[in-house]
């Protein structure tokens, strides 16, 4: 049931070990770029620091739009080809 689950919604299940630093490699690397992201728009755009809850959110908008190099694809795009 569960892995009907994940090939219907387009998601990769896998299986490691716990507590290893390669585990959360892909998430730390993406919440860094994010956080990289949204500091620069913070201070290019002269934005409050208080608004950086939604400029995390136009961030993470944006990397959804982003064309992927290999498959010259975005995210976006993948979300919206699982029909």
């Amino acid at each position: 049931m569960f892995h009907e689950f994940c090939v219907k919604e387009c998601i990769i299940h896998e299986v490691i070990p716990p507590y290893l630093a390669k585990s959360n490699e892909v998430a730390e690397r993406k919440n860094e770029t994010l956080k990289e992201m949204m500091n620069a728009l913070l201070i290019n755009s002269l934005t409050p620091n208080n608004l950086w809850g939604e400029t995390l959110l136009t961030t993470c908008f944006l990397q959804n739009r982003i064309p992927h190099k290999k498959t010259r694809k975005t995210p976006y795009e993948f979300k919206g080809n699982r029909t």
